[in-house]
């Protein structure tokens, strides 16, 4: 047996992305022991794949190698070296064929991904083609030296010459945007999405990768001022996310003014955790046959996020947004969507048949989420002025205060809310807590412009702490006299004062690195603002 010897081999995530047909995505180099059929690394076993059914594990091992021949081929270093070389070879395996017909197909996305300004290499009559995009033409056509346009030439041709050695493994097309490889099709036209987050995305989804201390640290990141609340979400959702069928599953709703973070709470674990997610407008529900959003096109929508998969589908989020609004609905329809409501919450199977789905979806392993404002909870009744109904602001309280108050004032009753096992309230955001978002949080509008600019002008956004406070000040004593509150105000204002700033880099668009500086006469005057 070799199983005394050291052995390295790569480590592949493996992704079915149609019936019997896989992508190989490389994850990481591991050290262990080989029998020619299993690699043992660490206490975990994957197939190094033999058989077919080897290809529908979630990881395999494969070109595997001992230390010494390594060390033959590279020197030093051999095993550094050995997984750099394979990092970014891609593999498709093919089982549709039948038993014995397997085919597969590599692309080394690393010769190419440098490449930043063609936009796709394709195979036209089996003849290699770049197609340049207006940025690569622009580069060729400004090129003044013959021998600076000579080498510009001469490394597209490398790189033809590189995707024609793939085009015979089988494939077709590769699409670059910004430099990084986002599709790939064979020649049977499959398509895969290769997107370098989103494979990170994907190693982050898979179950052996996300931890509670992960889930929060990313989470806490990214949504402010609602800390015990977070810390409450992730433990909710962690838990769902390791249950086993038959284990009870947290529900969790989220009550509080509009943009508080309740939507974006929802968003952010979905994109950690890596679950198909869909948001439902309580409001527009109907039972199915009346014209409206039903709860099974709604599950048809949350099927496709997760690639068909029922069995995904129904480990996914699903969020009923604007809860407080079903008493908005038409009376006819009112209570065979409170029922079918009922049905969900509880844990129920609905069979789902449409022009282009047939399947049943349960719902008793779905993480089930909800938010809404529930306005009459929030604002004390005022009992002076003839008419008078609503007073001024009150505490949202604790969680069973809050369950109280939705049944108090009969949103939902008993047996409904009962259904639902974590409340929390999102109290509206103070003046401190929106500065802090804007400059620390991962997730808001300023923070998104400011890692846009930065890649695809190479223009760096700087807000001066005078900005951020005009800003402020300009959404809570606004021209028209109403005051704005909630980040989605907020985000919504960035949107308009950057509105000239980002028409400016896009019309003066070069490689050349720049800085945009906003400060308050940017606030005052969206025309007023530095960039040099």
């Amino acid at each position: 047996m070799a199983d005394n010897i050291p052995y390295y081999g790569i480590k592949y995530k493996v992704v079915e992305y149609d019936k019997d047909k896989f992508v190989l995505i490389p994850d990481s180099l591991v050290k262990g022991y080989s029998d020619m059929i299993v690699f043992r690394s660490q206490g975990e076993a994957y197939p190094i794949p033999v058989n077919d059914d080897d290809y529908r594990n979630p990881y395999i091992v494969m070109n595997v190698r001992a230390l010494d021949e390594l060390e033959m081929i590279y020197e030093m270093d051999g095993d550094e070296k050995f997984y750099e070389d394979n990092k970014d070879t891609i593999t498709f395996v093919d089982l549709s064929g039948g038993k014995g017909n397997r085919t597969s197909s590599e692309i080394n996305l690393g010769v190419l991904k440098k490449q930043g300004k063609v936009a796709t290499y394709v195979m036209d009559e089996a003849i290699p083609s770049a197609l340049l995009n207006e940025k690569a033409l622009n580069e060729l056509l400004e090129v003044k030296d013959q021998k600076e346009l000579k080498l510009l030439i001469e490394r597209y041709k490398k790189d033809l010459n590189s995707f024609s050695n793939f085009s015979k493994k089988g494939v077709s097309k590769v699409t670059f945007v910004d430099g990084k490889p986002r599709s790939i099709e064979t020649d049977r036209r499959t398509m895969i999405a290769y997107d370098k987050v989103k494979i990170e995305e994907a190693k982050i989804a898979s179950r052996k990768d996300v931890s509670y201390q992960g889930f929060r640290k990313y989470m806490l990141e990214r949504i402010f001022s609602h800390d015990e609340e977070i810390e409450r979400v992730v433990l909710a959702l962690y838990m769902n996310y390791t249950a086993e069928k038959g284990d009870s599953m947290k529900s969790i709703l989220l009550v509080g003014p509009t943009g508080t973070g309740k939507t974006e709470t929802v968003e952010c674990a979905a994109n950690y955790l890596g679950l198909p997610y869909v948001s439902v407008n309580t409001a527009n529900l109907v039972p199915q046959g009346i014209r409206g959003v039903c709860m099974e096109e709604a599950f048809c929508s949350l099927l496709e996020r997760a690639n068909k998969d029922v069995a995904l589908a129904q480990r996914g989020i699903f969020f009923l947004d604007e809860f407080d609004k079903l008493n908005d609905l038409k009376l006819d329809i009112k209570e065979p969507v409170r029922h079918i409501l009922l049905t969900y919450m509880q844990g129920g199977v609905f069979p789902v048949a449409t022009e282009h789905y047939h399947f049943t979806f349960e719902t008793a392993m779905l993480n089930k989420m909800y938010a809404g404002v529930f306005e009459r909870i929030q604002n004390e009744k005022s009992t002076m002025g003839f008419g008078s109904q609503i007073g001024k602001k009150i505490p949202l309280g604790t969680s069973e205060e809050i369950r109280q108050k939705i049944l108090d004032e009969g949103y939902y009753t008993e047996e409904e809310l009962s259904r639902i096992r974590v409340i929390l309230g999102y109290e509206e955001l103070t003046r401190e807590a929106k500065k802090d978002i804007l400059l620390h949080s991962k997730s808001n509008e300023l923070a998104n412009r400011i890692n846009r600019y930065k890649r695809q002008f190479n223009v760096s956004l700087v807000p001066e702490d005078s900005f951020i406070d005009a800003l402020l000040d300009l959404l809570e004593h606004p021209k028209s006299g109403k005051k704005k509150t909630g980040m989605r105000n907020v985000n919504n204002e960035i949107e308009e004062l950057l509105t000239y700033a980002e028409r400016t880099i896009c019309d003066e668009e070069s490689s050349k690195p720049k800085t945009l500086v906003l400060t308050r006469d940017t606030v005052e005057d969206p025309r007023k603002f530095d960039l040099y």
